[in-house]
């Protein structure tokens, strides 16, 4: 199956997520779990996990229904809630 994401929008969750868990972002693949950055995380105090809860929250995600598995999920989430904010109208007064 092929799924089409932007280019930005991808290269924006790989450099993140490196940062975040000090990983080489080259070496990360869309199919890569994101259980996988949580276990390693727990070996250095979750601090990773917090900073990923952080930027999170920062791009617009306070509640995730449903919870991402993988680096394309989270991918699939940025893009869907940058659609909406550029489809959705303003209130009128």
């Amino acid at each position: 199956m092929k799924i089409d994401v932007s280019t930005e929008s991808l290269a924006r969750v790989l450099e993140t997520l490196g940062d975040i868990y000090r990983v080489n972002p080259q070496l990360l693949r869309p199919n890569d779990k994101l259980k996988d950055f949580f276990d390693l995380d727990s070996w250095s105090l979750g601090i990773g996990t917090e900073k990923l809860n952080k930027w999170l929250a920062e791009v617009g995600f306070t509640d995730v229904n449903p919870t991402p598995t993988t680096i394309l999920d989270l991918v699939l989430l940025l893009e869907d809630r940058k659609l909406q904010s550029s489809t959705s109208l303003p209130l009128s007064n």
